[in-house]
């Protein structure tokens, strides 16, 4: 063989190799008997589904946040003297709430009694009264904090006279708004603050035609100091 004839031969054998050294990995040589597992695509992965609750149990709703504890009123504080308290404070009896809740506690004290009012004083600071029954009188006071603050008894000296229910007076047919809107009506008139300067109101039964009427006194301020609303007439200052 000539020399170009050997050099070729080597060429080959050496191309030969080379193949079988790149094929040699994937050749399968049975020494593994099972196969590996084929990758799944993207497409292919399952994803969990979300659990869903058992047939025949409710889901429970989330619970709601407590709600802030509302703040403690302030402790109502009176002053030792009543007639300290002015028209024109929160606690005065002249607004309507107060007057209300004042004359609930005293209604209940004249029915008790079965008898009438002669009549009612009501300062900012307390209300005065004294009911007449067939037997006696009973004099009550209540204060600002709605408290029975003095009663005391005496023999009724008309026990005889029968129409002492007409001259008097129950809650109901006292209009507890009258008297702020008389002191609105006041400061159109006058100069100052009726609410501060105002010392009491006095709601009486006409003995005559039994109608009730109501009249304002003030304590300080400017002149006039006295005021009157009676049903039919207008309402004015007396001095």
């Amino acid at each position: 063989m000539s020399g170009r004839g050997i050099f070729n031969l080597l060429v080959g054998l050496g191309a030969l190799v080379a193949i079988a050294i790149v094929a040699w990995p994937k050749l399968d040589l049975g020494g593994d008997d099972e196969e590996p597992a084929p990758r799944e695509s993207r497409s292919q992965v399952r994803t969990e589904a979300p659990e869903t609750p058992q047939p025949g149990t409710v889901e429970e709703p989330p619970k709601p946040k407590p709600k802030p504890k509302p703040r403690p009123r302030p402790k109502l504080v009176l002053p030792e003297n009543p007639d300290a308290v002015k028209g024109s404070q929160e606690i005065s009896l002249h607004r309507p709430a107060n007057l209300r809740r004042a004359l609930r506690v005293l209604e209940r004290e004249r029915r008790r009694a079965e008898g009438v009012f002669d009549g009612l004083r009501v300062a900012p600071g307390r209300i005065d009264t004294t009911v007449d029954t067939p037997s006696r009188k009973i004099h009550l006071q209540v204060r600002a904090d709605f408290k029975i603050a003095f009663r005391s008894e005496s023999d009724f000296p008309n026990a005889n006279n029968p129409r002492f229910r007409q001259r008097g007076l129950g809650a109901g047919a006292v209009d507890v708004t009258l008297p702020a809107r008389m002191l609105r009506r006041i400061d159109r008139q006058r100069s100052g603050s009726a609410a501060r300067d105002i010392d009491y109101f006095v709601i009486r039964r006409d003995i005559i035609d039994f109608k009730v009427n109501y009249g304002a006194y003030m304590r300080s301020g400017p002149r006039p100091r006295i005021f009157l609303l009676e049903p039919g007439e207008p309402f004015r200052a007396v001095s």
